[in-house]
């Protein structure tokens, strides 16, 4: 106890900014002064050396409370609670919460850290607790320094190296494959989920592209291929009248024989190789021609109009984001 001879002689202060006692002492060496708290001097005065890991702090958690009975040393853990419990409802300036984002910068985050926040936050997920559009907004809020940011080259590679390990182990791709289902068994999440991507493709009109020249030669094995097959025959909210491309059975009718390449060609030709829904210019298989009242019989040519794939689409389907003229040429389809 010889190191603490001079703490023996502290005194004893009360700090009104903090609320808390705390004690004072000369170092002898250095002759600077010391400080620390009521908790710790006592506790190392008293007891002895506090093991490493460990905080001399309040059992009733009120700093104020510094009978000898109420000092108990804890983990790390239970002193973190009580911070977030002391600091909860209390409001930062934003000086102070500058200050904090400061401190916290070029911070690295050990292993054992990432997999605890990796943990809680899949617990609450999976508790709803996302759900909530408040706490939503809150997350946004604190991750709007990385909205809109985009991965370097290394950090993608390094996060496909990592993905693709995990998911060669068969029980990791069946436990993602049960929590895909348990998604989509909740009411309405297929259409929370249509409604985000409407969002996110209106938001962002290069993101429709990028998944298609992703996907156009991404490779899938025979296995795969026929479970999605097997599961697209036994999808009834996709068939027949229910499919969002459902025209009252209009494919089984047969386009008349005036209704040629010839024909095809000059309609382009006459619309200037431009798609007179989105103006945008298109050659070859991308540019449909379509009839506008729906009749596949009805080829004459004020009848015919050029349209891009992806407006075609648009047209005939249901549930696609339209624009005023695919509205309108929707609406002089026959019913």
């Amino acid at each position: 106890m010889s190191q603490y001879i001079e703490k023996k002689n502290g005194k004893i202060a009360f700090d009104k900014s903090k609320g808390s006692y705390y004690v004072y002492w000369v170092d002898p060496d250095t002759g600077k002064r010391k400080t620390t708290t009521y908790a710790r001097w006592y506790w190392e005065v008293h007891r002895g050396e506090i093991p490493d890991g460990y905080r001399a702090s309040y059992k009733d958690g009120n700093s104020l409370n510094i009978e000898p009975n109420n000092i108990i040393l804890i983990s790390p853990k239970e002193f973190g609670k009580q911070i977030s419990k002391r600091l909860m409802g209390h409001g930062f300036s934003e000086e102070t919460l500058q200050k904090m984002s400061d401190a916290k910068k070029g911070g690295k985050l050990s292993e054992e850290h990432k997999k605890k926040i990796g943990k809680a936050t899949k617990r609450m997920w999976r508790e709803g607790v996302f759900d909530d559009p408040k706490i939503r907004e809150a997350y946004s809020k604190q991750g709007k320094s990385t909205k809109g940011s985009k991965r370097t080259k290394e950090q993608r590679e390094k996060l496909s190296e990592i993905q693709k390990e995990r998911f060669s182990d068969p029980r990791e791709r069946e436990k993602l494959s049960n929590a895909q289902k348990e998604r989509w068994d909740k009411p309405n999440e297929r259409e929370i989920h249509s409604q985000r991507m409407k969002r996110a493709f209106r938001e962002n009109p290069q993101m429709r592209k990028k998944i298609s020249l992703a996907m156009r030669n991404r490779e899938f094995s025979e296995e795969h291929l026929e479970k999605l097959s097997v599961a697209g025959r036994n999808r009834e909210d996709i068939r027949g009248e229910n499919s969002i491309w459902w025209r009252g059975g209009t494919d089984n009718v047969p386009y008349p024989d005036e209704f040629s390449p010839y024909l095809k060609r000059k309609i382009k030709k006459r619309d200037n190789y431009t798609c007179q829904s989105c103006n945008r210019n298109i050659y070859g298989k991308s540019g449909h021609v379509h009839h506008i009242d729906g009749n596949k019989q009805n080829c004459e040519e004020e009848n015919l109009i050029l349209l891009c794939i992806t407006c075609h689409n648009a047209v005939h389907g249901k549930n696609t984001i339209t624009n005023d003229k695919i509205e309108g040429l929707r609406s002089l389809l026959l019913s």
